[in-house]
């Protein structure tokens, strides 16, 4: 029985991992260099993204502008797909003056799976000494291969 459980569950996650044909999260710069490592750490800038109770932890606020594109320079007379050229930009605004502390960002992708804008906000307080909650709110508008308007 355990051995189908975990047969039956590597199929599962193994099927989700390979049909997904979405536009992927954003990621920063220090994120993209850690191969997504950041995610866990506490990270001023990265904190209304992944991890909006890290802020607590900073005295400090922060404006934060990243823009990158991606495109195929090289062409193939084998390649059959037209690849077009990725933009992503992502505007960040971290506030740690109030007792309430947080981050106000807009992201807009526009990549090979499609396109995507989303507004978010973030807050987080202290419960203790070495703890905290934090809780964002996540606003997305996409057009991709996965959820068309």
């Amino acid at each position: 029985m355990k051995k189908i459980f975990i047969s039956l569950s590597l199929l599962i996650y193994s099927v989700n991992t390979i049909a997904f044909n979405g536009i992927e999260d954003y990621e920063t710069t220090r994120t993209k260099a850690m191969a997504g490592a950041g995610v866990a750490s506490i990270l001023l800038n990265e904190a209304p993204l992944f991890n909006p109770a890290s802020i607590v932890f900073f005295n400090k606020s922060s404006l934060y502008y990243q823009k990158d594109s991606n495109k195929l320079k090289k062409t193939s007379s084998t390649r059959t797909s037209d690849f077009k050229t990725e933009q992503n930009e992502l505007v960040l605004f971290t506030d740690t003056s109030a007792a309430f502390k947080g981050g106000l960002t807009y992201q807009y992708q526009n990549e090979q799976a499609g396109k995507r804008s989303r507004i978010s906000t973030s807050l987080a307080r202290n419960l203790g000494k070495k703890s905290a909650i934090g809780l964002t709110y996540r606003y997305t508008q996409e057009d991709s291969a996965v959820i068309d308007d």
